[in-house]
């Protein structure tokens, strides 16, 4: 009996222990079971984004430079394209001859410039404002050449090959032996040596220019560009007394920069630090700024390089102020009429001096503002000194 009795209660724990210790396993299986779920759903998710192989890796060009086929370009050419990505944060270091190709010009670069990434861009908006400014046109059906650099500073030209259809030829130089080189124009083309486009290497290499704190600007000068490029613009229309040449570049070029002077900090910074005289050492009066006008600063043995820049921006103020803004187109055209052809041995610039060619520009002038023109010059100079 007492046996019975233990068995049965044996049988009770058992039932106690099974009936128990299930339960907390059940908990648990529900949470196995959405997990399982989770992990076979994962496939579809990566079928929806497949991670690419690398063949598909899309490439991506530097930040300066735009995905442009020179292959085959040898090292020596010129013919090797670039194309700046338009921030200004962004810098391109020129490690051999190159070029860039814009809507209305080539820029030609040298080894070792540094340029900004924005700098086409600037160089864009500098060309329209100058067009603008003049009334006249970068390309009046013409065809430029470009300028043989095999004497200039290589001992071989690397843009030999180039065409440049009807597009300005713009070459940027760096003064790399420190001879002071100065940029200039033509109506072929322009040429510029910039201090602030310099490479550092080069520019820490030339002692000269290394320890002048004055030299170099914290900003690209742009108003000699603009002066050289409003040379190659007006040329491409006529021939001008060198007064005439020089002061209008020197007007067009101001005129330029203020109107874009809101549009970035290195023009107005180069409109700032630009120093324009309003006088000339010559008294210029009524009775004699006709004479001053023809003789053209070419044959005045008292005459100051510089003078012409000054007289012929103020003429070019005069004539604005008086006639209005069209002034120099109409010069210019009526100067084109009249013939006045590069004579052998010109500078480029403007024609040869003779009395003969700049008493004919006095006379285009004439017929243009009236026979008093000036007289009325030389009584408004008088005003502004």
């Amino acid at each position: 009996m007492k046996r019975s009795i233990l068995c049965v209660v044996i049988l009770l724990v058992a039932l106690c222990a099974v009936a128990c210790g299930p339960k907390r396993e059940a908990t648990e299986e529900p949470t196995v079971t959405p997990t399982t779920a989770t992990v076979t759903a994962t496939p579809t998710v990566e079928e929806s984004t497949p991670t690419p192989t690398p063949t598909e890796v899309p490439f991506t060009p530097t930040p300066t430079e735009e995905v442009i086929n020179n292959d085959g370009v040898p090292e020596d050419s010129g013919c090797f394209r670039i194309k700046l990505s338009g921030n200004k944060e962004d810098h391109f270091l020129t490690t051999r001859f190159c070029y860039i190709e814009s809507e209305k010009y080539f820029l030609l670069l040298d080894k070792d410039l540094d340029l900004p990434g924005d700098f086409t861009k600037q160089m864009d908006m500098l060309v329209d404002a100058l067009e603008e400014v003049t009334g006249l046109s970068y390309i009046p059906d013409y065809k430029p050449d470009g300028m043989d650099c095999s004497t200039v500073h290589f001992g071989y030209d690397p843009w030999r090959e180039m065409e440049y259809n009807n597009k300005i030829p713009i070459y940027i130089f760096v003064d790399r032996e420190g001879q002071n080189l100065i940029s200039y124009a033509s109506n072929m083309h322009a040429v510029f040596i910039s201090d602030e486009l310099t490479s550092e290497e080069v520019w820490n290499s030339i002692p000269s220019f290394r320890d002048n704190p004055y030299r170099r600007m914290n900003f690209i000068d742009y108003y000699p560009i603009a002066h050289e490029l409003a040379h190659t613009i007006t040329l491409r229309h006529g021939w001008y007394t060198k007064i005439m040449t020089e002061g209008s570049a020197d007007y067009f070029a101001e005129k330029a920069l203020k109107s874009l002077s809101d549009k970035s900090t290195d023009f107005a910074e180069s409109l700032s630090h630009q120093m324009f005289l309003t006088a000339v050492r010559d008294n210029i009066t009524p009775q004699n700024a006709e004479k001053m006008f023809t003789a053209d600063y070419l044959n005045l043995s008292h005459a100051e390089r510089g003078d012409e820049y000054t007289l012929g921006r103020m003429i070019c103020k005069y004539l604005a102020e008086t006639y209005g803004d069209s002034f120099f187109k109409d010069y210019a055209k009526a100067v084109s009429e009249e013939g006045f052809p590069m004579e052998a041995g010109a500078s480029g610039l403007w024609f040869n001096y003779s009395e003969a060619n700049a008493i004919r520009q006095a006379e285009v002038f004439k017929s243009l503002f009236g026979d008093d023109v000036f007289t009325k010059f030389g009584e408004w100079y008088q005003k502004q000194r």
